[in-house]
């Protein structure tokens, strides 16, 4: 199955209650290293539903990145189109992080909070309340073109030409840039 990248909030700084009834505070510095120290390569955090114990529960998908945005820890994972269809269908609202605790044995990353899998949620209410609402959104095509384009130093004619809503756009803050007086550098 054909799988997607999608960005979504999975966690926050703050004092949590694991599970197990262990209160555990995550300082926005926890996020940073958690952050710096997760590496595919070491171990790719999968997508599940709920918290399965067991070891054979199927993937759908894995976490390629996270990042942090204050307070928030965010993940960037390829997801594939079933658990995408649930999502948009209602029936899975919420998510829920685990982590390696630093101490554990099995930790990948001994010393840091490290990824372990990141559960969908349908019934039971996340530990971690207030996160951003989880959409998986459809992609619009126009605004994906544009995002790739700020990052470009030079750019091709035709990247311009492909997508004709951007050519449109760019020909329209020409022609408004050019009544206003602008003159660019």
């Amino acid at each position: 199955m054909a799988r997607e990248l999608k960005t979504f909030q999975i966690f926050r700084s703050g004092t949590h209650v694991a599970m197990n009834g262990t209160k555990i505070n995550f300082s926005e510095q926890d996020l940073k290293k958690t952050v710096d120290a997760y590496k595919q390569t070491v171990w790719s955090a999968p997508l599940v539903i709920g918290h399965p114990i067991a070891d054979h529960a199927p993937s759908h998908g894995d976490v390629v990145r996270m990042f942090v945005d204050g307070s928030a820890l965010y993940a960037e994972a390829e997801v594939d189109g079933e658990l995408i269809d649930l999502v948009r269908a209602g029936r899975y609202t919420n998510r829920s992080a685990s982590f390696y605790h630093p101490d554990q044995a099995n930790n990948p990353v001994p010393g840091t909070y490290y990824l372990r899998h990141v559960g969908f949620l349908g019934g039971q209410p996340p530990a971690v309340k207030g996160m951003a609402p989880l959409g998986f959104g459809e992609t619009n095509p126009l605004l994906d073109d544009i995002s790739r384009r700020f990052f470009c130093y030079a750019e091709p004619e035709s990247f311009r030409s492909t997508n004709p809503l951007v050519a449109d756009a760019e020909a329209r803050q020409m022609r408004d840039r050019a009544t206003s007086g602008y003159t660019p550098l």
